[in-house]
Protein backbone atom coordinates (compact mmCIF):
# COMPACT_ATOMS: atom_id res chain seq x y z
CA UNK A 1 0.00 0.00 0.00
CA UNK A 2 1.45 3.23 -1.52
CA UNK A 3 0.29 6.72 -0.62
CA UNK A 4 2.95 8.13 -3.23
CA UNK A 5 2.28 6.49 -6.55
CA UNK A 6 4.86 8.51 -8.01
CA UNK A 7 7.37 7.49 -5.74
CA UNK A 8 11.07 6.28 -7.24
CA UNK A 9 12.65 5.49 -4.16
CA UNK A 10 11.98 3.82 -0.71
CA UNK A 11 11.83 7.42 0.74
CA UNK A 12 8.89 8.25 -0.99
CA UNK A 13 7.22 5.43 -0.11
CA UNK A 14 5.07 6.19 2.64
CA UNK A 15 3.23 3.46 3.93
CA UNK A 16 -0.41 3.03 5.75
CA UNK A 17 0.12 2.83 9.84
CA UNK A 18 -2.02 0.13 11.01
CA UNK A 19 -2.76 -1.13 7.54
CA UNK A 20 -3.43 -4.81 9.19
CA UNK A 21 -5.98 -3.47 11.48
CA UNK A 22 -7.69 -1.24 8.94
CA UNK A 23 -7.79 -3.88 6.86
CA UNK A 24 -9.68 -6.24 9.53
CA UNK A 25 -12.35 -3.10 10.76
CA UNK A 26 -12.72 -2.63 7.11
CA UNK A 27 -13.65 -6.79 6.94
CA UNK A 28 -15.71 -6.49 9.71
CA UNK A 29 -17.72 -3.75 7.85
CA UNK A 30 -18.74 -5.39 5.06
CA UNK A 31 -19.89 -8.74 6.90
CA UNK A 32 -22.16 -6.66 9.85
CA UNK A 33 -23.82 -5.16 6.71
CA UNK A 34 -24.31 -8.41 4.92
CA UNK A 35 -24.95 -10.12 7.44
CA UNK A 36 -27.37 -8.59 9.61
CA UNK A 37 -28.99 -5.40 6.82
CA UNK A 38 -28.96 -7.42 4.03
CA UNK A 39 -26.09 -5.89 2.32
CA UNK A 40 -27.47 -2.61 2.35
CA UNK A 41 -26.53 0.28 4.86
CA UNK A 42 -29.69 2.43 4.06
CA UNK A 43 -31.33 -0.39 6.63
CA UNK A 44 -28.37 -0.12 8.63
CA UNK A 45 -28.95 3.65 8.92
CA UNK A 46 -33.20 3.32 9.22
CA UNK A 47 -32.89 1.06 11.90
CA UNK A 48 -32.52 4.31 14.11
CA UNK A 49 -35.65 5.77 13.41
CA UNK A 50 -34.27 8.83 12.13
CA UNK A 51 -32.28 9.03 15.69
CA UNK A 52 -28.78 10.18 15.12
CA UNK A 53 -28.04 9.91 19.04
CA UNK A 54 -29.03 5.88 18.23
CA UNK A 55 -27.40 5.81 15.23
CA UNK A 56 -23.99 6.80 17.03
CA UNK A 57 -24.82 4.41 19.69
CA UNK A 58 -25.41 1.92 16.74
CA UNK A 59 -22.08 2.48 14.91
CA UNK A 60 -20.07 2.41 17.84
CA UNK A 61 -21.98 -1.05 19.06
CA UNK A 62 -21.90 -3.23 16.02
CA UNK A 63 -18.60 -1.93 14.30
CA UNK A 64 -15.18 -1.87 16.38
CA UNK A 65 -13.36 0.70 14.03
CA UNK A 66 -16.06 2.41 15.34
CA UNK A 67 -16.11 2.20 19.35
CA UNK A 68 -13.94 5.33 20.13
CA UNK A 69 -13.73 5.36 23.83
CA UNK A 70 -10.89 5.05 26.46
CA UNK A 71 -10.14 4.85 30.45
CA UNK A 72 -9.08 8.14 31.61
CA UNK A 73 -5.71 7.22 33.51
CA UNK A 74 -6.29 9.59 36.20
CA UNK A 75 -9.94 8.58 37.29
CA UNK A 76 -10.69 5.14 35.94
CA UNK A 77 -13.56 6.91 34.09
CA UNK A 78 -14.40 5.85 30.69
CA UNK A 79 -14.21 9.11 27.88
CA UNK A 80 -16.02 8.79 24.90
CA UNK A 81 -15.43 10.39 21.80
CA UNK A 82 -16.95 8.50 18.81
CA UNK A 83 -15.26 10.47 16.24
CA UNK A 84 -16.54 8.01 13.19
CA UNK A 85 -19.43 7.47 14.48
CA UNK A 86 -20.58 11.07 14.77
CA UNK A 87 -19.26 11.83 11.36
CA UNK A 88 -21.17 8.95 9.92
CA UNK A 89 -24.57 10.74 10.46
CA UNK A 90 -23.15 13.85 10.10
CA UNK A 91 -22.55 13.27 6.75
CA UNK A 92 -25.83 11.06 6.32
CA UNK A 93 -27.26 14.19 7.25
CA UNK A 94 -25.56 16.66 5.19
CA UNK A 95 -25.65 14.65 1.65
CA UNK A 96 -29.82 14.53 2.14
CA UNK A 97 -29.93 18.01 3.79
CA UNK A 98 -31.48 17.29 6.80
CA UNK A 99 -34.37 15.64 4.73
CA UNK A 100 -35.52 12.31 4.13
CA UNK A 101 -33.03 9.11 5.17
CA UNK A 102 -30.93 12.52 6.97
CA UNK A 103 -33.66 13.72 9.22
CA UNK A 104 -32.68 13.17 12.46
CA UNK A 105 -34.71 14.98 15.21
CA UNK A 106 -31.55 14.64 17.64
CA UNK A 107 -29.11 15.99 15.10
CA UNK A 108 -28.21 19.06 17.98
CA UNK A 109 -27.04 16.54 20.31
CA UNK A 110 -23.82 15.67 18.33
CA UNK A 111 -20.84 17.03 19.78
CA UNK A 112 -18.05 18.32 17.18
CA UNK A 113 -15.28 15.76 15.97
CA UNK A 114 -12.72 15.44 18.38
CA UNK A 115 -9.32 15.17 15.62
CA UNK A 116 -6.18 16.98 15.28
CA UNK A 117 -6.99 19.67 12.74
CA UNK A 118 -9.50 21.34 14.57
CA UNK A 119 -7.19 21.61 17.89
CA UNK A 120 -4.32 22.24 15.48
CA UNK A 121 -6.08 25.36 14.52
CA UNK A 122 -7.68 26.15 18.19
CA UNK A 123 -4.50 26.56 19.07
CA UNK A 124 -3.51 28.87 16.50
CA UNK A 125 -5.88 31.07 17.04
CA UNK A 126 -4.97 31.28 20.91
CA UNK A 127 -8.81 29.07 22.16
CA UNK A 128 -6.42 26.29 22.72
CA UNK A 129 -3.30 26.22 24.63
CA UNK A 130 -1.00 23.75 25.49
CA UNK A 131 1.53 23.06 28.41
CA UNK A 132 5.33 23.42 27.50
CA UNK A 133 5.88 19.73 27.93
CA UNK A 134 3.07 18.96 25.27
CA UNK A 135 4.23 21.99 23.24
CA UNK A 136 7.82 20.21 22.99
CA UNK A 137 6.42 17.00 21.70
CA UNK A 138 4.27 18.21 19.12
CA UNK A 139 6.48 21.24 17.81
CA UNK A 140 9.82 19.02 18.37
CA UNK A 141 12.21 18.62 15.67
CA UNK A 142 11.35 14.36 15.98
CA UNK A 143 8.83 13.72 13.70
CA UNK A 144 8.08 10.11 15.07
CA UNK A 145 7.18 12.02 18.40
CA UNK A 146 3.68 10.62 19.56
CA UNK A 147 1.40 11.32 21.91
CA UNK A 148 -0.17 8.14 22.71
CA UNK A 149 -3.89 6.35 21.90
CA UNK A 150 -5.71 6.72 24.82
CA UNK A 151 -3.05 8.73 27.31
CA UNK A 152 -4.09 11.54 28.98
CA UNK A 153 -2.37 14.29 26.57
CA UNK A 154 -4.34 12.94 24.08
CA UNK A 155 -7.72 12.27 25.73
CA UNK A 156 -7.69 16.09 27.38
CA UNK A 157 -6.33 17.45 24.10
CA UNK A 158 -9.63 15.97 22.42
CA UNK A 159 -11.57 16.82 25.34
CA UNK A 160 -10.64 20.50 25.09
CA UNK A 161 -11.47 21.07 21.72
CA UNK A 162 -14.98 19.39 22.54
CA UNK A 163 -15.34 21.78 25.02
CA UNK A 164 -14.32 24.81 22.58
CA UNK A 165 -16.48 23.98 20.05
CA UNK A 166 -19.56 23.98 22.64
CA UNK A 167 -18.53 27.59 24.05
CA UNK A 168 -18.35 29.01 20.77
CA UNK A 169 -21.34 27.50 19.41
CA UNK A 170 -23.01 29.16 22.58
CA UNK A 171 -21.22 32.71 22.03
CA UNK A 172 -22.39 32.59 17.98
CA UNK A 173 -25.95 31.53 19.00
CA UNK A 174 -26.22 34.39 21.31
CA UNK A 175 -25.31 36.49 18.47
CA UNK A 176 -28.43 35.00 16.01
CA UNK A 177 -31.29 35.82 17.72
CA UNK A 178 -34.24 35.50 15.35
CA UNK A 179 -31.86 32.65 13.45
CA UNK A 180 -31.60 28.98 13.12
CA UNK A 181 -29.10 28.05 16.25
CA UNK A 182 -25.83 26.75 14.60
CA UNK A 183 -25.27 23.19 15.82
CA UNK A 184 -21.86 21.59 16.53
CA UNK A 185 -21.46 19.88 13.63
CA UNK A 186 -21.92 22.62 11.27
CA UNK A 187 -19.03 24.65 13.57
CA UNK A 188 -16.78 21.78 13.37
CA UNK A 189 -17.03 21.55 9.38
CA UNK A 190 -16.22 25.85 8.89
CA UNK A 191 -12.88 25.00 11.56
CA UNK A 192 -11.79 21.88 9.96
CA UNK A 193 -12.09 23.51 6.33
CA UNK A 194 -10.25 26.58 7.77
CA UNK A 195 -7.74 24.58 9.38
CA UNK A 196 -7.43 22.77 5.90
CA UNK A 197 -6.50 26.04 4.22
CA UNK A 198 -4.27 27.26 6.71
CA UNK A 199 -2.41 24.11 6.92
CA UNK A 200 -2.04 24.06 3.13
CA UNK A 201 -0.61 27.13 3.63
CA UNK A 202 1.60 25.91 6.13
CA UNK A 203 0.37 28.95 8.47
CA UNK A 204 -0.16 26.58 11.37
CA UNK A 205 2.03 24.93 13.78
CA UNK A 206 2.51 21.14 14.10
CA UNK A 207 -0.30 18.69 15.13
CA UNK A 208 0.03 16.09 17.69
CA UNK A 209 0.48 12.84 16.20
CA UNK A 210 -1.18 9.67 17.65
CA UNK A 211 -1.02 6.12 16.03
CA UNK A 212 -4.70 5.14 16.17
CA UNK A 213 -7.70 3.61 13.79
CA UNK A 214 -10.14 6.65 15.50
CA UNK A 215 -9.28 9.66 13.03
Amino acid sequence: FTVNSDATTAEEVATIPLIEERTRLLNEVGRVIHYEYADSVCNLVQSANHSAVQLVQLMSRKFRGFADHCICPWNGKQAFFYKRAQIFVAEIYAAFKGKSMGDFYDIEQLTCFADYRVPQLLRELNIVHYSPRICEIIDGDDDSALIGAGSKDEILIRAAMICAVEQLKQKLNANRKGKKPLISIEIDWCLWNRGEQLNAQQKLRPHHKTLTVYY
